[in-house]
């Protein structure tokens, strides 16, 4: 079972990719037949072919290659080869149509990956639910810790809001609580990253920091549970709750929770708190779906500039074709189908942006090469233009490779 599951899950995402690599060569090709360039292959993937078909009288071979992590529109005037017997007027030459239409053909593939991306963010946002999660508004198992405590499902958690900025991803319960039998002072915390939308359990995001002058989140001052539990040691904190009164938040209620850090055979583990954090599940109407369309396209696109800019300060974390996979799968395996099509979207942004970028092998560098000769007016000479192309498909190559090796090593290996 578990095989047929990662069989889909691999085919799901072949599927997904090409149908981003067709819509993107397809408007390649739709913007060159319309300015009359002749195209003699549509080709998804590279490498041996496993399929190819041209209408009776037709000019463009489709093809289906091995290798689907791309794909090509091949036209007159990208190469001087033309099949042996075949005479094609030279007007119907990428090069010698007017470069303002070669430039729209340049771009015709981004365009549609973006419209694909906005397309596909529709989808999602009026079809699917989303999920909402709210840290601050606690579910309450009846008969638990917190229950007896005297928390309830109508308080709102007061976290400590002057560490959001230093730590997005934690929220401070409290920064003074306790180790009970060494009176150690720690700060119980909560981590804001879920591992899937039915991970709302506190006890799986709950971690203790330990603290001296100040609360420093970071793994060399989190306090070790397997230590605390081999130690049967008791971590003691107070919950803040709130209300709002004449628009403000004020103080209700403390909650005090004490929990012990336990152990089995070979797991280390906190005892139940009874917290749970609220999710919300709900279908946007129409025009809510049309305005998180744009704001998906648009936090998508900024998204990424960050990633590419982080490639500048070496901060960035770089990962190849597997990754992606394996991102995918993930997400909505733990997610759903909502995040699964946000995040295939949000690759679609992804590929438009990044074919914009002036490297040569993208599509960035041929329409700023386009750009400069027509500033120039000069042609930059064809051998000039193929060997710095060929350079560039050749280290965009090697890095796929080294990505797909450094992929390989920490998903699989």
């Amino acid at each position: 079972m578990d095989f047929l599951l990662t069989l889909f899950y691999i085919l799901l995402f072949v599927v997904f990719l090409s149908i981003l690599i067709m819509v993107h060569e397809a408007g390649h090709l739709v913007a060159a037949k319309a300015f009359d360039v002749y195209c003699f292959e549509y080709s998804i993937g590279f490498g041996p072919k496993i399929f190819s078909r041209k209408r009776k009288n037709g000019e463009t071979a489709f093809s289906l290659r091995a290798i689907p992590l791309g794909g090509y529109v091949s036209m007159y005037g990208e190469t001087d080869m033309v099949p042996e017997g075949m005479v094609i007027d030279e007007k119907r030459s990428l090069n010698h149509i007017k470069r303002w239409k070669r430039c729209i053909i340049l771009v015709a593939g981004v365009t549609m990956n973006a419209l694909i991306a906005i397309l596909i963010f529709f989808i999602a946002e009026t079809a699917c639910v989303k999920h909402e999660y709210f840290a601050y508004q606690p579910v309450v198992a009846e008969e638990s810790i917190a229950y007896d405590a005297g928390l309830r499902n109508d308080d709102l958690i007061s976290f400590n809001e002057s560490y959001l900025e230093s730590y997005p991803e934690y929220l401070v319960v409290d920064d003074d609580g306790v180790i009970v039998e060494t009176n150690q002072r720690v700060a119980a915390v909560l981590t804001r990253q879920l591992q899937s939308k039915d991970d709302l359990a506190w006890n799986n995001h709950l971690v203790f920091i330990k603290v001296d002058e100040e609360v420093i989140i970071d793994s060399d001052h989190q306090v070790s549970l397997e230590e605390a539990s081999k130690k049967e040691e008791h971590f003691s904190f107070t919950i803040e709750t709130k209300i709002k009164e004449n628009n403000k938040w004020v103080k209700d209620k403390e909650v005090d929770i004490t929990i012990a850090a336990l152990r089995t055979a070979s797991t280390y583990y906190l005892e139940e708190t009874g917290i749970s954090i609220y999710r919300n599940d709900f279908h946007n109407n129409f025009g809510q779906a049309f305005k998180a369309t744009f704001d998906d396209f648009g936090q998508g696109a900024t998204a990424i500039v960050r990633g590419i800019g982080s490639l500048f300060t070496g901060k960035a974390e770089v990962g190849g074709i597997i990754a992606v996979g394996f991102t995918t799968s993930n997400t909505l395996k733990n997610f759903g189908i909502y995040e699964f099509l946000t995040l295939w979207g949000i690759i679609s942004v992804n590929l438009a942006i990044v074919n914009l970028l002036p490297f040569p092998g993208l599509d960035g560098w041929q329409l700023l090469v386009t750009v400069i000769e027509g500033v120039t007016r000069k042609e930059i000479p064809a051998k000039v233009k193929g060997i710095v192309s060929l350079v560039g498909i050749l280290i965009l190559l090697g890095l796929m490779i080294a990505l797909i090796v450094k992929d390989l090593i920490m998903f699989v290996f």
